[in-house]
Order: structure tokens, then C-alpha cells, then sequence
């Protein structure tokens, strides 16, 4: 990985290997006046640069951290998203597709050194690539995955009404990666975490995920009642239709109905 100073010098922040993909995100800290892009490659932070007044801070993943100056009135623009991999040839050429689908899953683990039930986390596992990401704990929280397979977009949220914690994964070229999110009230936090390379022709395999906590006590009457069988309904939408935007679209259409059957039960539950 390269990084292109504002004056055309080339820095090398990180080696990656060849399987490991990489993702890239920016966060805003208002209270410190920085921004900050982390990049992520293989579930790792490979480099992060914070912009603080005038000078840009680099922190390259097992490297002593270095100060660049940047030029007066200089202005930075981050470039966030999937970083597209050198123009090479993909390895898949002549290789036939590898019926064997990469397959993701979630488990429920317990953190034996606390209590054995408030300490209760969901892990997303991805075996393929001996990947295990917390998403987060499951007591009085409500945890549901989201699967858009038109996008190729995976998340699993697990929710308590006041904070909430997430994976995110998407399918990118021949790209498998993953984020997480975390916060509540006023306070976020976006962590990109990167991937890795899919075996040549295979899919991508996502759990169903939809776990309420009997404990689960969202703030409001309805939001347990009301909101967690909305997200089937829209579950149900974004399986079906590509088309989720267009006026008229049977897609648009069909998460219209899943809003007016949420109205009509928080009416109810009111």
C-alpha cells in the first residue's frame, strides 16, 4: 500500500499480502477538530492518518508514527471506500468456478471470567478465512441481520434502544469485506476492517439473523411490538426486488406496505 503525498512524493505504508483485500473509511471527531482515515486489509488496520490543523499524522500498522506538513491553506480530501487493487491479472483465468460456497455464520459465545449471562456476545465467523468479528452482547439487546443481495451487502445489528453495535460486509470484485460500527446517543464510531480475496467463482453464503432477547427493553411501547417484525417485512422486500427506488416499483411499492404496517401497529400498541 501506497501512500500519495499532496506534493506527488509516494510513501509505502504497509505490505499486503496478496490474498488480503482492503477497505477504506473516514471519521470525524468534532471534539478534537481531527479526521481520521483508517484503512483496513485482511481485518487489520494496516495505516491511519489523522488530520489535525495543518499537518497530517501517519501511523502505519507496526511502524513508529511520522508528521507530514502540509503546504499553507493546503486542503485534505480523503478518499474512503474498497481500494482498487493494481491492474493484474485476477489469478481465476482457466480456473474452474469452485462450487463450494464461502459460508458466514453467527454464534453465541459467553465470557466465562463474568457473568455468564450478561457477558453473552454474537460473533460473526467466517471459517474460510479463519475470521471471527464481535458484533456485540446479546442480553436486552435485539439483533438482526439485513442480507441485500441485489447490492451485496450484509449487516448484522445488535440493538439495545440505546446503543447499538454492527458488522457490515460487502461484495466488492473479488473482494469480501467488513466494517464495524458501534455507539450510541451522539457518539459513533466506524472501524473499516478490510478482507480478504474470494476463491475464484464462489459465492458468498449469509446467515439469517433475527434473535430478540427476552429481556429486550427498548425505550417506547412499540418498538419491540412494532419495529422488529417491520424488519422482516423489509427483509422480505430486499430479497425479492433490485428496484427499491423508482416510483411505481413493485420494489418501492413493497416497502411502502411495510411502512403503513408499522404505523398501523404502533397505532395499536399506543
Amino acid at each position: 500500500m501506497v501512500l500519495l503525498e499532496p506534493l506527488g512524493v509516494e510513501r509505502v505504508a504497509a505490505r499486503i499480502p496478496p490474498d488480503h483485500r482492503c477497505l477504506a473509511g473516514v471519521t470525524m471527531d468534532e471534539g478534537l477538530s481531527e479526521t481520521r482515515l483508517a484503512v483496513g486489509c485482511g481485518l487489520e488496520t494496516a495505516t491511519e492518518l489523522i488530520h489535525r490543523a495543518d499537518t497530517i499524522v501517519i501511523k502505519a500498522a507496526g511502524g513508529e508514527p511520522s508528521t507530514l506538513l502540509l503546504p499553507a491553506a493546503a486542503t485534505v480530501q480523503w478518499v474512503s471506500g474498497p481500494l482498487d487493487e493494481p491492474a493484474t491479472g485476477d489469478g481465476c483465468a482457466g480456473v474452474p468456478d469452485r462450487k463450494k460456497p464461502v459460508f458466514v455464520s453467527t454464534t453465541i459465545r459467553t465470557d466465562e471470567a463474568q457473568d455468564p449471562i450478561r457477558s453473552r456476545s454474537m460473533y460473526l465467523l467466517v471459517p474460510e478465512f479463519k475470521a471471527t468479528l464481535r458484533i456485540g452482547y446479546t442480553w436486552r439487546d435485539y439483533c438482526h441481520g439485513t442480507h441485500d443481495p441485489h447490492q451485496q451487502t450484509y449487516r448484522v445489528t445488535c440493538n439495545s434502544g440505546e446503543n447499538r453495535s454492527s458488522v457490515e460486509a460487502m461484495i466488492v470484485g473479488d473482494a469480501l469485506l467488513f466494517a464495524a460500527r458501534s455507539g450510541g446517543y451522539g457518539d459513533h464510531h466506524y472501524s473499516p476492517l478490510g478482507g480478504f480475496r474470494i476463491p475464484c467463482g464462489a459465492k458468498v453464503s449469509f446467515p439469517v439473523v433475527h434473535r430478540v432477547d427476552p429481556e429486550y427493553s427498548p425505550p417506547g411501547p412499540c418498538v419491540s411490538a412494532c419495529g422488529t417484525s417491520t424488519d422482516l417485512c423489509r427483509d422480505r422486500c430486499l430479497a425479492r426486488y433490485a428496484d427499491r427506488e423508482t416510483e411505481g416499483s413493485p420494489g418501492l411499492l413493497c416497502l411502502d406496505r411495510c411502512r403503513a404496517q408499522d404505523n398501523a401497529c404502533s397505532s395499536r400498541c399506543r
